[in-house]
């Protein structure tokens, strides 16, 4: 519908020629992307062991784990290898892009997005036409030889260049080169890159149209001093631009700058018209046909979206003032406004500090961090001395800039948390902004009412879960461990019944990762911000162990928290004792619940069934929770196990639930015959990791459930399992289908 309204409106607001090429370049396009569409498919047998191919993308060795991009010969695979010794590790430093090599390993497919908001690597992958990841079973560089092709002599030119800078500057300078010069942020340490993402301004450590036009001047500049003409430097630029997008990685967002530079470039050379509307409508053409996957990246939307305000915006912003620092206010509130409902459908929040942390580092980066850069990298190949010494006072600059960011983030408030909005939403704010500008360059009185259309829609946003009689309960899919949200209807209530946690050994130096996995930073909070979660009400720990409760602290750290309740016990575990010291000095509640505790919110009743204080077994001192949703009555049981069972049903002899959220994550030692047999369950729950070493859930407890009909789902096979409900109706669904 909305297209057919879009070329209905440009039907009769442009010239018939421009409403043809328009209409002629979509139709193209969309079926350019529906035959890569049928095209997209892997060839590959899954019960493949041995391949032969070359390694086409530059090894990544992060910590023990050994990854690249393996091209056969007719697609390309992800291969991964954990390393088992330091001298293996060092040995495989010497893989090259440009290796052909013999692998044997297994093929497994890439993993889905297996809880709402969280990144879907499969997808990730299938836009680069990759269907299988191959563990390797054993990699030697003896079984490669040299096959080298002309792009993977970039890859090797960058690589030595990210190795030369790691090798001669300190961090941070060393990681914010690698970003500014080649395109790789992974150098950049994580708790950086969190407070850049935090501020508003992580899109400063990527390479832009700001920089590839900052190194043409520069390359230009250098050549004018040097006696070389105009017209020679200018097809200088014209070759060499190309070659430096694949060597910063060819990123869209770089590809574009590079292309509408070159564009540009060519104009001036051939002495031809080009409007910028021109070069950036011709640079999103071709980056399409080039591959038409380009457009759900995240990188490409924003590069393109940016941009295109900025340019239909720049006589508002000349016409703003004179002043530098006017103009720049003004280009800074195009971009924040334009790239505003990108950023909720990609990241659900918006950061209040964007505009002015933005105003300070925009140009202390393109005036100082930049040009000190491509300095240091010049210098070192040529002056070493001064190389070092320049790196030495960015280092200076970098801490004191990133002392800031991290100070700025921690401001209360700052942060807006909307939710994921739905397409139709993120359309209509952009349609809401058109009219805004368009208004705000005429200077007409329709201002007023393009602003407050946007001001509703965003406010519609952010409390749409508050306006919503819909009401869901999620077993959130957190590996070998429990998570489990519960929203009531209105969001009169949000609680958290444990946060999963993995258990994290102590390694040598040499397996430690750059960047490592944790459950809270990368499961569970971009699931709340995808669903407008900015608070919960009650966090429920239902016992010590890390699987239970290793992540609450990134919890308490990032989410405002009401209350924390543990089970009553003799004495607290460790992990319980820290997080109850850490709730206390942050000012919440602390609630030792014991049975016969509950509390009413709204209609819903919770009950506590356990424990009493006096269990023994730390499994059997689980907090035990019972409740009526959606008409279902349901029993979260922690890692209750038999015992602790038998005790229930003793204390409980009336007690049945439609719901059972099966304990110790289907392991042997719970759900009892007489337990399930007496609880009488239509449904349960096993929240547990896939391919776990524990080998849970056992086939014993399978087959109770199956004896007795029971349906089962599993987040190991089914991913997150949530239960949308409105009064006392509700459904089940699952994350993977």
């Amino acid at each position: 519908m909305l297209p057919a309204v879009y070329f209905v409106w440009m039907y009769r607001s442009f010239s018939h020629l421009i409403f043809y090429v328009s209409f002629t370049a979509t139709a193209l396009l969309s079926f350019h992307y529906i035959i890569n569409e049928q095209q997209n498919q892997t060839s590959l047998s899954p019960s493949t062991t041995f391949f032969q191919g070359r390694i086409s993308t530059v090894p990544d060795i992060n910590g023990q784990t050994l990854s690249f991009k393996f091209r056969l010969s007719k697609e390309t695979v992800i291969v991964r290898y954990t390393t088992v010794s330091k001298e293996k590790k060092n040995e495989l430093q010497q893989l090259k892009a440009g290796l052909s090599c013999r692998l044997n390993g297994e093929l497994v497919k890439p993993e889905t997005e297996r809880n709402a908001g969280v990144f879907n690597y499969e997808h990730y992958l299938y836009q680069q036409r990759i269907h299988w990841i191959l563990q390797a079973s054993d990699i030697s560089v003896e079984q490669c030889r040299e096959d080298v092709r002309i792009k993977d002599a970039f890859s090797r030119w960058r690589d030595k260049g990210l190795r030369f800078i790691g090798e001669h500057v300190d961090q941070p300078a060393a990681g914010m080169m690698q970003a500014l010069i080649y395109g790789e942020r992974k150098y950049i340490s994580e708790e950086t890159l969190q407070h850049y993402q935090e501020g508003g301004v992580i899109h400063l450590l990527a390479i832009s149209g700001l920089h590839v036009g900052f190194l043409a001047g520069m390359i230009f500049y250098v050549l004018i001093r040097l006696g070389v003409t105009r017209e020679r430097a200018t097809a200088f630029l014209l070759l060499i631009l190309p070659f430096y997008a694949i060597i910063a990685g060819a990123a869209p967002s770089v590809i574009r700058a590079v292309m509408m530079t070159v564009l540009v470039l060519m104009v001036l050379f051939m002495k031809t018209a080009m409007t910028p509307h021109d070069a950036i409508s011709l640079t999103f053409l071709l980056m399409l046909a080039a591959d038409p996957y380009y457009i759900y990246h995240i990188g490409f939307q924003l590069s393109f979206v940016v941009s295109f305000f900025l340019i239909m915006s720049h006589r508002l912003i000349e016409n703003t003032s004179a002043s530098f620092w006017h103009q720049l206010l003004a280009a800074s509130i195009v971009s924040q406004l334009s790239s505003l409902p990108l950023i909720l459908y990609h990241f659900y929040q918006i950061s209040l500090l964007s505009l002015p942390l933005n105003l300070l580092f925009i140009p202390l980066f393109s005036m100082v961090i930049l040009p000190a850069c491509l300095c240091i990298l010049c210098l070192l190949m040529i002056v070493p001395f001064l190389g070092e010494t320049l790196s030495f006072i960015l280092n200076m600059l970098l801490d004191v800039s990133d002392r800031l960011v991290a100070f700025a983030v921690t401001f209360p408030y700052t942060r807006l948390i909307f939710g994921q909005p739905s397409l139709l939403v993120t359309i209509s704010l952009y349609i809401g902004m058109l009219w805004l500008f368009a208004a705000w360059e005429s200077n007409g009185k329709h201002r007023v009412w393009a602003g407050s259309c946007l001001v509703l829609l965003m406010l519609f946003q952010y409390y749409q879960f508050d306006m919503s009689a819909e009401g869901r309960v999620t077993v959130i899919d957190v590996g070998q461990g429990d998570s489990i949200l519960i929203e009531l209807p209105y969001r009169k209530g949000v609680y958290l019944v444990d946060t999963g946690g993995k258990v994290s050994f102590e390694k040598e130096p040499w397996q430690e990762k750059r960047h490592s996995f944790e459950v809270g930073k990368d499961v569970l909070l971009p699931f709340f911000y995808a669903r407008g979660i900015r608070q919960i009400d009650k966090l429920f720990i239902t016992h010590g162990d890390y699987d239970h409760a290793g992540a609450a602290e990134t919890i308490l750290n990032n989410v405002k928290v009401q209350e924390l309740v543990i089970g009553k016990k003799d004495s607290l575990a460790e992990l319980e004792k820290n997080l109850v010291e850490k709730s206390r000095s942050q000012g919440i509640d602390v609630i030792l619940a014991e049975k016969g505790d509950m509390w009413r919110e709204g209609n819903f009743s919770f009950y506590v069934l356990s424990p009493t204080g006096n269990e023994k077994s730390k499994n059997d001192q689980s907090l035990v929770l019972y409740t009526k949703l959606g008409g279902l009555t349901w029993l979260f049981t922690g890692d209750l196990e038999l015992s602790g069972e038998e005790q229930l049903v003793k204390d409980f002899p009336a007690l049945r639930a439609d719901i059972l959220k099966v304990g110790h994550h289907g392991s042997k030692t719970s759900s009892s015959s007489l337990f399930l047999d007496h609880i009488k369950p239509k449904a349960a729950i096993i929240s547990v990791g896939k391919h776990n070493r524990y080998q849970h859930p056992h086939s014993s407890v399978i087959e109770e459930f199956e004896k007795r009909k029971i349906l089962l789902f599993r987040t190991d096979e089914d991913g997150a399992v949530y239960f949308r409900f409105r009064q006392n109706k509700g459904t089940f669904h699952q994350q993977i289908p």
